[in-house]
């Protein structure tokens, strides 16, 4: 969509938009998030685990 849109100079706001692509703003001019990108949601994680001392982490979720 944002491919169509930038033709126009029409920005899009992505709620939940989350891949690190998206923040190539030579790709992506018109593009805005409201949420951060997937690294750095992980990069806060590690730095998280890493100040607490944790060596293990598990995940639990249910599909």
């Amino acid at each position: 969509v944002q491919n169509l849109l930038q033709l126009f100079n029409i920005p899009q706001i992505g709620y939940s938009a989350t891949s690190r692509d998206l923040s190539a703003k030579n790709y992506y001019k018109y593009f805005l998030r409201v949420v951060p990108s997937d690294f750095y949601q992980a990069k806060v994680m590690i730095d998280l685990f890493t100040s607490l001392n944790w060596t293990y982490v598990s995940v639990i979720y249910t599909d």
